[in-house]
């Protein structure tokens, strides 16, 4: 019989640990589930199928399967991700053809007949895959009560000789991983919170690392890979617990990528340095990598560079981490916050050669400027509101009693103008527009300008503008971004 290993990616003291922390934070309905249920190296007993739609197989019960390797994939019609991966279950199910049976499992019951599915769905198409579903002999409870679920998009993987191989993630399913399982390889496999728990933010991190009884962590950080026993589908965090009595703050963050993690790190800088901007694009970040200039290895630091689409499982994990910051209650924040900036440049200084610093850089930008000394920005609106109007004929919109940061609402929502400041940005790094109007970007002022969809440049908002006596002028400026350099390259 072949052994699977569930490789955690943490410390080896962590598995011998686990029993002892998942019974101290778990919920006893997660407890329950993990001891009663069927575990890896469990024989799957011989039960009937039951209800199944589309069984082209002619078979009624597990035993039937022996010599095959069986997938189980748990979904719903209204779960988007179990639908999504439809097309690859049936192209798998096409590669390996009688070697592997893919059978669906549908627990929704709701859902008992492609008739009450597509009432539901009718744009759902089905894959060519029998889907077990829940029957008046409640073979599905039987099945559930053995295998429980706390989330769609989990798999179950039973051997040719009817032995639970994985339980985990549907990121599992690769061509070169059920090959391996065909072959007897030892395999590793992503699990999900059907599995192991979720995150519990009043459990410190280390304290999974090891049992520490009576001695109280007053300084540290701790690291680890991807954390496949905690958390593993998504991403834990906690900052500022404060310990009173260990004298202590606490920050964790669970799974997280180095490019988030930095991200907090810097955030005050980011911050302060982003005061005036009304507008920021930089089509080569990603999210709330804006203010990032970053190395040539993107998928390092964040799929999102990417897309959770085209990547695999081995992929997705090779960004994700875990970082914990033990701290004396002395410190200030942005003490905390220098401190982390080292942890993170220490630990993937080692790994990849990185360092990430606030550096100042030229680059071509808009800026808002007075065109007089005249203060024409003024509210005499008693409250915020959005107005439509119309002018001569045209249709415009009445901004009372907002500020001028309305300006970043009105670029993104007009494609033709969101277009234009990205197609002019200089180098392809960035479009920013700047306020150096000496205005506060909240002061309560009153804005007529046209709709989004009728702003096709730059020119139609500057003569928006005009009429406040503000200009928008191209120019260079000094900026602050957080440049991250590494051995891949620049």
């Amino acid at each position: 019989m072949k052994r699977v290993i569930l490789m955690c990616l943490l410390c080896a003291s962590l598995t011998n640990y686990a029993q002892k922390w998942t019974k101290k934070i778990n919920d006893p309905d997660w407890h329950n589930r993990r001891s009663n249920g069927l575990q890896i190296g469990d024989k799957m007993p011989d039960l009937p199928l039951g209800s199944v739609l589309n069984n082209k197989t002619g078979k009624t019960r597990f035993s039937e399967f022996k010599g095959k390797l069986v997938i189980l994939d748990f979904w719903t019609s209204w779960c988007q991700s179990c639908v999504a991966g439809f097309p690859k279950m049936e192209k798998l199910q096409k590669e390996f053809g009688d070697q592997i049976q893919i059978i669906l499992v549908n627990p929704d019951p709701s859902e008992t007949t492609i008739e009450a599915i597509h009432k539901k769905h009718p744009e759902l198409k089905l894959p060519d895959l029998p889907s077990i579903i829940t029957d008046d002999a409640g073979n599905l409870k039987k099945l559930l009560k053995l295998l429980p679920i706390a989330n769609l998009g989990h798999q179950v993987w039973i051997d040719k000789d009817g032995t639970i191989l994985l339980r985990g993630s549907s990121l599992n399913n690769t061509s070169k991983r059920i090959r391996d399982c065909l072959n007897g390889k030892e395999i590793f496999f992503m699990r999900d919170n059907s599995t192991v728990p979720v995150f519990d933010p009043n459990y410190p991190y280390f304290k999974l690392l090891g049992d520490f009884k009576n001695t109280s962590v007053s300084y540290g950080a701790f690291f680890t890979r991807f954390n496949n026993e905690y958390e593993a589908e998504g991403m834990g965090k906690v900052e500022g617990i404060l310990d009173t009595v260990s004298g202590i703050f606490r920050s964790t963050y669970v799974n997280f990528s180095p490019l988030y993690l930095y991200q907090n790190a810097f955030n005050k800088e980011i911050e302060s340095g982003a005061r005036d901007i009304l507008y920021y694009y930089n089509h080569k970040s990603a999210g709330m990598a804006k203010y990032f200039i970053i190395p040539k290895d993107t998928m390092r630091y964040s799929f999102s560079f990417h897309g959770i689409e085209n990547i695999n499982d081995a992929e997705y994990i090779k960004h994700k981490f875990c970082y914990e910051q033990i701290v004396p209650m002395g410190l200030t924040e942005k003490q905390r916050k220098t401190y982390m900036q080292q942890d993170l440049n220490r630990y993937f200084g080692n790994l990849y050669g990185t360092e990430a610093k606030m550096e100042k850089r030229i680059v071509s930008c808009y800026v808002l400027v007075r065109t007089s000394d005249k203060d024409k920005l003024e509210s005499k609106a008693k409250e915020r509101s959005t107005l439509k109007v119309s002018k001569n004929g045209k249709s415009l919109v009445k901004y009372e009693q907002t500020g001028l940061y309305v300006l970043n609402d009105v670029i993104l929502n007009s494609p033709l103008l969101s277009s234009f400041f990205i197609q002019n940005a200089k180098n392809g790094e960035a479009a920013l527009l700047l306020n150096e109007t000496g205005f506060k970007q909240n002061m309560p002022i009153d804005l007529m300008l046209p709709e989004s969809k009728d702003l096709k440049s730059i020119e139609d908002l500057r003569r928006a503008l005009q009429p406040y006596d503000i200009d928008i002028q191209l120019v260079k400026r000094e900026m602050q971004f957080v440049v991250i350099t590494d051995n891949s390259g620049s």
